[in-house]
């Protein structure tokens, strides 16, 4: 049988809109606190519309809001139109064969290779996500440099936080872009996929296998200073896992699926 060659496949993200939910959960406590929020607030924010019939189709697209007195949401609003009109959110990922490595010495506990490769997936979290995947995929995500026009002219700290809370946001919704299309391809192939693992799931020297085996710095311009932190600073890589049908009796539902308001195949 032959090998199917997989190809890094680019992701030009379009992006109108970050609601007030996305950009506060990106703030600390102070910032918070300054817009007239209380934290324990976002804590019990829905993460996700459950639909009140219990049919995971049957959903609102409406996002929960917290209450913004005018000034906060005229802050949040004006810093989250200069986000999206200063940034260039894209991502690129390449879908990988992951196999179990168990052989000791070297492998002293759980850990999943990626086939053709040198990297190794180590720990009990990646071991348990990735080791009934078919296939897997290796992504990286960025909205570009930091934009001085991302902020206004007469900034305040509060307004600079704001700002940066807004280029997070942004960067997980680029990753949720590029994650999408990475659940179209799993369904192209009558795969399905899990919940993504994400930069705080991996060891830090990994980030450098992420960016090489994604072609990151050539595609995004995405590259690792010398400590290992991500330049530009807002971008995130992560990995997908894409299973047979029959390794796991989740239901499948557009109700379930956190893309469902962007999914180009819905």
């Amino acid at each position: 049988m032959a090998v199917q060659l997989r190809q890094i496949i680019e992701v030009p993200c379009e992006i109108d809109a970050l609601s007030h939910l996305d950009v506060l959960r990106q703030l600390d406590d102070d910032a918070l606190g300054a817009l007239g929020i209380d934290p324990s607030e976002l804590d019990e924010a829905p993460t996700e519309e459950e639909p009140a019939s219990g049919d995971p189709d049957d959903v609102t697209d409406e996002p929960f809001e917290p209450e913004l007195s005018e000034d906060a949401a005229h802050r949040i609003d004006r810093a989250v139109a200069a986000c999206l009109a200063a940034y260039e959110p894209r991502g690129a990922y390449k879908v990988f064969n992951p196999a179990i490595c168990t052989l000791p010495p070297k492998y002293v506990e759980p850990a999943i290779k990626l086939v053709g490769t040198m990297m190794v997936f180590h720990g009990q979290s990646s071991y348990e996500k990735l080791r009934r995947a078919t296939h897997c995929a290796l992504m990286a995500a960025t909205i570009g440099p930091e934009r001085p026009e991302a902020l206004p002219a007469n900034a305040d700290d509060l307004d600079r936080a704001i700002a940066r809370a807004c280029a997070l946001a942004l960067v997980e919704s680029t990753a949720d872009h590029v994650n999408a299309d990475i659940v179209k391809t799993a369904l192209d192939e009558d795969l399905y996929t899990d919940d993504r693992l994400c930069v705080g799931d991996f060891p830090l020297e990994s980030r450098s296998q992420f960016v090489f085996y994604t072609q990151s710095e050539q595609r995004l311009g995405l590259k690792l200073n010398a400590d290992g932190a991500f330049d530009p600073p807002f971008s995130t890589v992560g990995v997908v896992g894409m299973y047979d049908p029959t390794q796991k009796g989740r239901r499948r539902a557009c109700g379930r699926c956190k893309y469902r308001s962007f999914c180009s195949i819905r």
